[in-house]
């Protein structure tokens, strides 16, 4: 597992203020390697944003874009009840506003796409559209998982990083199992984030991968 180096944001000038101050489940540690992935990428997606701790990690520390995919439709599940309470699950599209509130100050940097994560996927491949790094944290069921996984690792431009959230076997096992299935040369970089460095092919193609051996 990468560790943050201590001399790191004295190389970098990664910001995670604002990211701090939204609720959510990404660790400081984690919100820094995010930050510092989207420091050196320009073209970046995320699959599930929820109020946005993690977008906000991405979107302020890079020059270049972010895209938030998420359906933004609040379950009330009872992990989403850690930091709220039921009269605010229960009003009406609470999650999408309380995100929209939370990235007000960076539309210029920040493209939405309200929906299903294959959907999206279909879209934007349909647009040739490709990404320097992409981020899963949507379902984790396993069969979410791997639809995932195989919808966005081709839009993944050669050369760039396909990660994702919630590596823990304890309390997210599908997960565990989807990745290491399908990338079986993913790293956990950092906490509970796992990461794979997407090689191109003879053609062009992301499709041949390896581990991710650079990072925090």
């Amino acid at each position: 597992m990468l560790e943050i180096k201590p001399e790191l944001s004295a190389a970098y000038p990664l910001n995670i203020a604002r990211a701090r101050s939204i609720e959510g489940w990404m660790s400081d540690v984690e919100l820094l390697y995010l930050a510092f992935q989207a420091y050196q990428a320009k073209d970046i997606l995320e699959i599930g944003s929820w109020c946005g701790r993690s977008t906000r990690a991405l979107v302020d520390n890079t020059q270049g874009h972010v895209v938030a995919v998420d359906t933004w439709a609040a379950s009330g599940d009872e992990w989403q009840k850690e930091f709220w309470s039921a009269s605010m699950i229960l009003e009406s599209d609470w999650q999408f506003k309380y995100f929209t509130e939370n990235m007000s100050d960076v539309q210029d940097k920040l493209e939405v796409y309200r929906g299903l994560s294959t959907h999206a996927a279909m879209n934007y491949a349909a647009l040739q559209r490709q990404f320097d790094f992409i981020f899963i944290d949507a379902s984790h069921d396993y069969k979410n998982v791997v639809l995932d996984i195989n919808a966005w690792k081709p839009l993944v431009r050669p050369g760039g990083v396909l990660a994702g959230h919630d590596y823990d076997p304890k309390r997210w096992p599908d997960v565990v199992r989807a990745v290491n299935e399908l990338l079986p040369e993913a790293s956990n970089v950092v906490d509970h984030i796992w990461a794979i460095r997407i090689k191109g092919d003879e053609n062009g193609n992301g499709s041949d991968s390896n581990t991710i051996s650079d990072g925090l």
